[in-house]
């Protein structure tokens, strides 16, 4: 993970760039979510490469902001 930590903080920093200042989650959990999502190192093996692996990182990212945005419009509308 040392290798690619850094990218991926930088991945999950591109994500909050369009959020507002009150967003709670900081990149570092957004990173680790991802990781825990991906398998952390037990599931690797199922990754091809790179490129897979940053895809994989991305879409768990993706996810967990959009169940985060759900959640938050959910709990808006039930007034």
């Amino acid at each position: 993970m040392p290798l690619v930590y850094g990218e991926l903080k930088a991945l999950a920093g591109f994500f909050f760039s369009s959020q507002p200042a009150s967003h709670t989650l900081q990149p570092t959990a957004l990173v680790h979510e991802a990781w825990i999502k991906i398998g952390g190192g037990e599931g690797l093996g199922k990754v091809s490469n790179r490129r897979h692996f940053f895809a994989l990182a991305s879409r768990a990212m993706r996810e967990r902001e959009k169940s985060r945005k759900e959640k938050e419009e959910g709990l808006e509308t039930d007034d």
